[in-house]
């Protein structure tokens, strides 16, 4: 008595078919920096990729980045917001992401001195996952404005005296 097994293979080869529409966790995610000066103008863009290990991009190598970063053109930069674009879309979703994009939201503020999680995302959408960072220019003040007491012999000799009566 043999068993048939073809509607296994058949299967197989359909489900072959859709692997591009699961989810699975990401490798690389690509870090783009933008250089901002002090009126607010988009100056210059770097990018990097950064590999990732169980989905988690480290703090470490986060200010990795930005320690190469902080200074360019002759001008000292801070990170000023860290924008992560995850797109977690679940493959149920596709069709009605394509017909109301604006109804979903993939951008959330994240934090540099912590580890940033990423979720499992579709294969075929893996590449537009992003972490942004925006360096804004740091504008360096003149704070000189101690007061200084300055301690002189005669200020040593005033002393209050009595009147006699």
């Amino acid at each position: 008595m043999d068993l048939d097994t073809s509607w296994i293979d058949e299967f197989n080869k359909e489900e072959a078919e859709y692997s591009e529409f699961y989810k699975q966790k990401i490798n690389r995610v690509r870090i783009v920096l933008f250089f901002i000066n002090e009126n607010n103008e988009l100056l210059s863009s770097k990018k990097y990729n950064a590999r990732l290990d169980k989905n988690i991009i480290t703090k470490n190598q986060i200010l990795n980045i930005l320690k190469k970063n902080i200074s360019y053109s002759n001008n000292s930069y801070t990170p000023s917001f860290i924008l992560k674009f995850n797109i977690d879309l679940e493959p149920e979703n596709i069709e009605e992401f394509i017909k109301y994009p604006n109804k979903f939201n993939f951008l959330t503020s994240e934090n540099y001195m912590t580890d940033i999680h990423w979720n499992k995302t579709i294969h075929t959408l893996q590449s537009l996952n992003t972490l942004y960072i925006l360096m804004k220019k740091r504008n360096f003040r003149n704070n000189n404005s101690t007061k200084r007491v300055y301690i002189s012999k005669t200020a040593r000799k005033r002393k209050t005296r009595r009147k006699q009566i």
